[in-house]
C-alpha cells in the first residue's frame, strides 16, 4: 500500500507540460522516482484488500498487441477480427464455465456475449434491457414506478446503475448472518407484493454469486421462480466468484440455478489473469440489449457499409484456415508452464511463459508477416470443431453502453485460455482455495480471533474475538500501516469485520503466512493498549 500523501505528485511535477519534447530517459527516470512511489501494487503477492485484479504473461503479450494495432470493434467492418475473436473468446469461457445452454450463444440463436470494461457496465446494459423488456407495450410515464430488488450485500454499482437509468426506486433487502447473508425468496416475495399494492411495477432482480463483502452466495434457483411469476428480469452478477466455476465440485455447490437467469457476469480480468478491463456479460435474450442501447440508423450515415454484418469470416490472426491446429502450432506458442502438477502449489516461475527468446521472434515474425508459419491461430478446443457457417454478428455499438467498444479484449482473453489451458486455470483456482483454506487454519488456531463467516472464493473474514468495532478498525489501520499488507474491511450485523481476499497471480503461502504474522504481532498491541 503506498504511504503517499495526497498532492505529493503535483509538487513533484511543472505545473504545465514541457515546450520541448524530452527524452525517454527523462521520463522513465521521473516514472521511477515520483510515480511508483505513489502506486499501490495491486499486482504484489500480499495484495489482500480487494479481489486482485489480475494479469500474467499473455494477457501483457495480449495488452501490447492490442495497444498495437489499437482497433475499436463497434462494428464489424471496423475490425473483423476484433469482433469476431470476442465472439470466439465468449463461447470458450462459456465452455469452460459450464453455464446452461439457454445463456450460451452457440447453443441458443437468442443468446448474446459481450466483453464490456466491468461488471458494473454489464449491470447497466443488464438494467437497461430488463426497463426495455418491462415497459414494451406500456406509456412511457410506467417508468417512474419500476423497481429494482437487491440486498444490503449486493454491490454498489447496483445503485449506480439505478441512478443512471432513472430508476427511482430499489430495495434494498436485509440480510443475516443465521442466512449466509444471502437473499431469501421468501423477502423478495413479500417485498415485490407489498409494491404491487402500492401502484409500482417491479422490474430487476440483482443476485450476486460472491457479494464484495463476505462472498455471500444468493439462491439463483429460488429467486428464479419470483422473478419469472412477476416478469422481472434477474441478473446474476459473479464478477470474481464466477471463475471458479470452471471447477466442478465448486460449480455443484455454489453455481445451481443458473438456467433461470436472464444475465450472467463474471470478470476475466479478476480471477482468470485477463488484466484490466474485460468483462464477461451473458444474456438469454440479446434483442433486449439491442432494443435498449441501439440508436436510430438515420442518426448516424456514416457507418452504414454494405460490408456491416455481412457474416463474412475473416479472422487470419496466424496462417492457416479456422480451426486447423496442428502440433507445429501448439509447439510454436508459449505456454504458462508449471501448472500440471497438484502436488506443489502454482510457483512464480508457473505463472509465465517458458518460452525461448528464438521462439518469441518467431511468434512475432509470423503476426507481423515477417517470417514463415505453420501455426494457426484459430484453433478449436480438443474435440470442437468450427461452425461450418456463421450468422451476421451483432454490432458491438448496439450492445454497448460506450460507442466505440475499444480495448480489443478479446485478444487478452483468448490468449489467456490458449496458453494456459483449461488445465492451468483449474490448477491455479484449486491454489487459491488451499492458500483460502491455509489461512483460515490460522486464524481458528489463534483464540483471540474468529472467522465470521465460511471461507468461500478465496475470501477469508474475521476479527478479534469480543472486542469492539473500534479495536478491529485499529488492528486494520496497524497492519496497513506497517506496509507489510494490505487488507480492507466490510460491515457485517453491525460488527466491523477484516477482509483478506486470497488471489494474486503471485501469492504463496509463504505470502499469506507473512501478513498473518503481522495480524498476530499488530494485535498484541491493540489488546495490550
Amino acid at each position: 500500500m503506498s504511504q503517499a500523501q495526497p498532492g505529493f505528485l503535483r509538487r513533484a511535477l511543472p505545473a504545465a507540460s514541457p515546450e520541448q519534447g524530452e527524452s525517454a530517459t527523462a521520463v522513465l527516470r521521473d516514472i521511477k522516482a515520483l510515480v511508483l512511489p505513489g502506486l499501490t501494487h495491486w499486482q504484489h503477492p500480499r495484495f489482500f484488500a480487494y479481489f486482485p485484479c489480475c494479469a500474467s504473461v499473455p494477457s501483457i503479450l495480449g495488452g501490447m498487441l492490442a495497444a498495437a494495432v489499437n482497433v475499436l470493434g463497434f462494428q464489424w467492418a471496423a475490425s473483423p477480427a476484433c469482433t469476431e475473436l470476442e465472439q470466439i473468446s465468449l463461447d470458450w469461457l462459456a465452455a469452460l464455465l459450464n453455464l446452461p445452454p439457454n445463456l450460451c450463444p452457440a447453443a441458443s440463436p437468442a443468446a448474446g456475449a459481450v466483453l464490456y470494461g466491468t461488471a458494473s457496465e454489464a449491470l447497466l446494459a443488464a438494467l437497461l434491457a430488463a426497463k426495455a423488456r418491462t415497459l414494451a407495450g406500456r406509456q412511457p410515464e410506467d417508468a417512474l414506478k419500476l423497481v429494482v430488488y437487491a440486498t444490503d450485500q449486493t454491490h454498489s454499482c447496483c445503485r449506480k446503475a439505478c441512478m443512471v437509468a432513472g430508476i427511482l426506486h430499489m430495495r434494498q433487502l436485509r440480510t443475516c448472518s443465521e442466512q449466509g447473508f444471502a437473499m431469501q425468496p421468501q423477502a423478495l416475495e413479500a417485498a415485490v407484493q407489498a409494491d404491487l399494492a402500492a401502484g409500482l411495477l417491479p422490474c430487476f432482480v440483482c443476485a450476486t454469486i460472491g457479494t464484495t463483502g463476505c462472498c455471500a452466495v444468493d439462491p439463483v434457483g429460488e429467486l428464479a421462480p419470483v422473478a419469472r411469476s412477476h416478469g422481472m428480469w434477474l441478473h446474476v452478477d459473479a464478477a470474481w466468484a464466477g471463475a471458479f466455476a470452471i471447477l466442478p465440485a465448486q460449480r455443484e455447490a455454489h453455481f445451481r440455478g443458473l438456467e433461470g437467469a436472464d444475465s450472467y457476469d463474471v470478470n476475466p480480468h479478476k480471477a482468470l489473469l485477463c488484466g484490466w478491463e474485460c468483462s464477461a456479460a451473458y444474456f438469454r435474450d440479446i434483442q433486449w440489449v439491442r432494443r435498449a442501447l441501439t440508436v436510430p440508423a438515420a442518426d448516424s450515415p456514416y457507418l452504414q457499409n454494405d460490408r456491416c454484418g455481412s457474416g463474412r469470416f475473416s479472422l487470419r490472426l496466424f496462417e492457416g484456415p479456422l480451426g486447423q491446429a496442428g502440433d507445429e502450432a501448439d509447439a510454436g506458442m508459449p505456454t504458462a508452464a508449471g501448472m500440471g502438477t497438484t502436488a506443489a502449489l502454482p510457483s512464480r516461475s508457473g505463472l509465465t511463459s517458458t518460452s525461448s527468446t528464438a521462439e518469441t521472434k518467431a511468434a512475432i515474425a509470423t503476426i507481423s508477416g515477417c517470417g514463415s508459419s505453420s501455426g494457426s491461430g484459430g484453433g478449436e478446443p480438443a474435440g470442437r470443431q468450427a461452425p461450418a457457417s456463421l450468422e451476421p454478428p451483432l454490432e458491438r455499438s448496439d450492445l454497448d453502453i460506450v460507442f466505440g467498444h475499444g480495448g480489443f479484449r478479446g485478444l487478452r482473453l483468448w490468449m489467456v485460455l490458449r496458453m494456459y489451458g483449461a488445465n492451468g486455470l483449474r490448477h491455479l483456482m484449486q491454489h487459491r482455495l488451499r492458500m483460502q483454506s491455509f489461512l483460515a487454519d490460522l486464524v481458528a488456531a489463534d483464540e483471540r480471533f474468529e472467522l465470521v463467516v465460511p471461507p468461500r472464493f478465496g475470501l477469508v473474514c474475521f476479527r478479534l474475538r469480543g472486542c469492539t468495532n473500534q479495536a478491529n478498525a485499529e488492528l486494520l489501520e496497524a497492519v496497513n500501516r506497517s506496509g507489510t499488507a494490505f487488507l480492507s474491511h466490510t460491515m457485517l450485523s453491525g460488527r466491523y469485520v477484516i477482509r483478506c481476499a486470497l488471489g494474486g497471480t503471485l501469492t504463496q503461502g509463504c505470502h499469506v503466512e507473512t501478513a498473518w504474522r503481522t495480524v498476530q504481532r499488530c494485535a498484541g498491541a491493540v489488546l495490550v493498549a
